[in-house]
């Protein structure tokens, strides 16, 4: 069974028509099957039936759904994971009470357990651990995004159990980094929004410092994990190269 068609495009926070090389996703590509969501603005990309302009009948390109299973089998509707992966995350933008243009970065311990709670394996941990991130967490099996972020608010901030604000779900692909045929992996990024009470003081042992931050005041090298681009798919840019 070939592999599925997987289209090498990210969503940015800026609009869709841009020049090449922008990152942004040009008219010309044809839509895509799945529901991108941005903060407050849903779109919706449907495929259909394409009907070619001499009116010579329509053409169907050959889909696999995200009905995935260990064994797959497309004919009973089971389709398998992508060849390098598929990675649910969950980030949290943590803003204080009345500095919305701030948000809580850490730099990890590597000490802490941070295969348990991240996960990060002691060698990512490490290498996080050399610049600013946003506090996050893969999925667990079965866990729900909401339940997710409720999980780094306990056990990455101690923050309690605080209500989130507003989500958005934004999807990614790009040549994989791990394999020698560059094939694409996907990312779907879960973002949530949180306000901090105004007398939180950000301190927590999964961490060597918590501070509530202007991304704008930090260059994109100061990012551990591309986590400044998650900042710009948030619509919080920072600071460039």
């Amino acid at each position: 069974m070939s592999p599925p068609e997987y289209f090498p495009y990210r969503l940015p926070a800026r609009p869709l028509d841009g020049p090449a090389g922008s990152g942004d996703l040009p008219s010309s590509v044809p839509t895509v099957g799945g529901v991108i969501y941005r903060p407050n603005v849903p779109r919706v990309m449907q495929p259909a039936r394409r009907t070619d302009v001499v009116g010579k009948g329509t053409t169907d390109t050959p889909r696999s759904f995200c009905r995935l299973d260990a064994v797959p089998s497309p004919a009973s509707g089971y389709w398998g994971v992508p060849p390098d992966g598929l990675c649910l995350s969950v980030f949290l933008l943590v803003s204080p009470e009345g500095r919305p243009d701030e948000v809580l970065l850490g730099r990890v311990d590597p000490r802490a357990d941070w295969a348990r709670i991240g996960p990060l394996d002691p060698a990512r941990a490490e290498a996080a651990a050399r610049g600013w991130m946003l506090p996050a967490t893969h999925l667990m099996y079965y866990e729900g995004p909401d339940d997710a972020a409720r999980r780094i608010m306990d056990e990455q901030l101690g923050l309690g159990r605080r209500a989130i604000d507003r989500s958005a779900v934004f999807s990614e692909t790009y040549p994989s980094r791990s394999r020698a045929d560059r094939t694409k992996h996907w990312d779907l990024h879960f973002l949530q929004w949180v306000r901090a009470p105004a007398d939180w003081v950000p301190r927590h042992p999964a961490w060597t410092e918590l501070a509530f931050v202007d991304p704008r005041s930090v260059p994109n090298s100061g990012f551990a994990r591309t986590h400044d681009e998650i900042l710009e798919l948030a619509g919080l840019r920072s600071g460039g190269t």
